[in-house]
Parts: C-alpha cells; sequence; structure tokens
C-alpha cells in the first residue's frame, strides 16, 4: 500500500531512505541494500525498489526529478543517477531541492 499522497513528501522520504541504506549505480538495489533514485522512491512508496507499479504520488516525483535532471542535460533519472551523480550526497541534494521547490511557500 502506498505511504505518501505527494511528490515532496515522497522525494524527501527517497532521499531518507538513500542516506540511510546508501545509494546505488546501475541497479535498483545492490547486495548491501543501497538504491539507485529510482528504486529509493519505489522503496519509500511500496517497500520494494524492484517493483513495477505506481501512483499518482509516484508518477509526480519521477516527473519532477526527471524535468530536473532533464534541465541539468541529463536524458533522465537514470542517467543521472548512473553517470551524473558521483556520490549520494549529489542525488540527495538534488532530491532536497526539487522537493522543496514542489511545497508552496510559506
Amino acid at each position: 500500500m502506498p505511504k505518501y499522497t505527494n511528490a515532496a513528501d515522497l522525494i524527501d522520504a527517497a532521499a531518507d531512505y538513500i542516506e540511510t541504506h546508501g545509494w546505488a549505480r546501475k541497479r535498483a538495489q545492490n547486495a548491501q541494500g543501497g538504491v539507485c533514485a529510482i528504486g529509493a522512491l519505489r522503496m519509500a512508496q511500496f517497500g520494494d525498489a524492484n517493483v513495477e507499479k505506481a501512483d499518482t504520488a509516484y508518477w509526480s516525483a519521477e516527473d519532477a526529478l526527471s524535468l530536473e535532471v532533464r534541465n541539468l542535460g541529463f536524458d533522465g533519472i537514470a542517467q543521472f543517477n548512473d553517470f551524473g551523480a558521483r556520490d549520494k550526497r549529489r542525488v540527495v541534494r538534488l532530491m532536497r531541492r526539487v522537493a522543496r521547490n514542489l511545497r508552496p511557500a510559506a
């Protein structure tokens, strides 16, 4: 059952997951439990990095992240994660920025 109803909260939860469990390249989840950016969204929302399902919050989160990485010159989230990010900090910073930008100004 999905946990989050909005993209900003889901993206923050995915960033938390990467910070806690580690980051992976070129796979949804590695043997140590680290996940890629998309795997983190899936873990946060569905509890499984390899699940092939989605809901409105997931699609909204993926769309927002895709737009951001395309603005940085990458073809998509996977290309940014696997080839553009030097380490998990860069992935987490991008996710936090996107989540923050999705929230209305206080």
